[in-house]
């Protein structure tokens, strides 16, 4: 017996199909709140279908090697003549699970393995779903971003950086400091581009380590890169500046045509939209005075 679920992300529709003997609510409880369809949509944009292997996937592979990432978890990428096939693992030995993708992106087929923990089934479908709807929704003005949140009065301001920057810490500040402001997700924010040009950052089932899976958003008052120094300045980012710092932090596989083409778009109308300002800064409570002063003031 199989069961089906669907999942709504910043007002995206997705469908998930699984044996009914997994154990979904437990291995997917981030995504508990984004559960039903979205209001006015009857179709889900893709469809994520997992199949449980009696035999283990190690040794198997599904076409030829074309990429394989080098940060933890690793991403494969393997193609053949009828499809492509994404690999997720932890190590880079070889991937734990295999993800056969459509040429349209929007039916997905996930093998994992039947000897799996309750823990690699979770990472598995979580790295899935996350992918499919990074490719899905790149050219529908939606983009995955790389990036600690928080809502104040009423606008969403996204803290960029590096990994070990300080993008949490400084999110945390806020928290601390600025009284009124609220934390809206701490890793993996979705920005959206609506048809009259407004741009909205929501919250999503994927927020690191922080559990704040909160299906809610906010207009987007302002994007800010972070980087570490021994003093704290802010300053507005020209055009270009904008686009190179929002970039690299937005969920895209470059030599995927359509992706990559949704992804610039997006880019160009958001940083027409809103201010972008480079944060060099502490970790202390001045950094988050200031910026939050300088954001809702210009």
């Amino acid at each position: 017996m199989r069961l089906f679920y669907t999942y709504t992300v910043a007002g995206h529709p997705f469908r998930l199909e699984i044996p009914a003997s997994f154990p979904i609510d437990e291995l997917l409880s981030p995504y508990l709140p984004f559960k039903g369809m979205a209001e006015g949509c009857t179709e889900p944009i893709f469809t994520l279908r997992v199949e449980k292997d009696v035999t283990h996937l190690r040794g198997k592979t599904p076409g030829q090697l074309i990429y394989r990432g080098d940060i933890q978890p690793y991403l494969w990428l393997y193609r053949n003549d009828a499809n492509q096939t994404f690999g997720f693992s932890m190590t880079q030995r070889e991937p734990d699970c295999l993800l056969s993708v459509s040429p349209s992106y929007r039916e997905g087929e996930l093998h994992i393995c039947a000897q799996d923990t309750s823990g690699q089934i979770a990472f598995a479908l979580n790295s899935s779903l996350m992918l499919l709807y990074a490719l899905n929704t790149a050219s529908k003005g939606t983009l995955l971003v790389h990036a600690a949140t928080v809502e104040f009065e009423g606008k969403g301001y996204l803290f960029l950086g590096r990994s070990g920057t300080g993008k949490s810490t400084h999110a945390r500040l806020w928290l601390e400091h600025v009284k009124g402001s609220s934390l809206l997700n701490d890793d993996s924010p979705i920005l959206r581009v609506e048809d009259n040009g407004s741009v909205f950052v929501y919250g999503s089932p994927w927020s690191g380590k922080t559990a704040c899976y909160k299906k809610c958003r906010a207009e987007l008052g302002g994007v800010v890169r972070l980087s570490q120094a021994p003093l704290n300045r802010i300053r507005a980012m020209t055009p270009i500046e904008a686009y190179a710092s929002l970039l690299p932090s937005c969920s895209c596989i470059p030599w995927e045509r359509k992706m990559a083409d949704g992804v610039h778009n997006s880019i160009e109308r958001i940083i027409g939209r809103c201010g972008s300002y480079h944060l060099e800064c502490l970790p202390d409570k001045a950094a988050a005075r200031l910026c939050a002063q300088t954001v809702k003031a210009i």
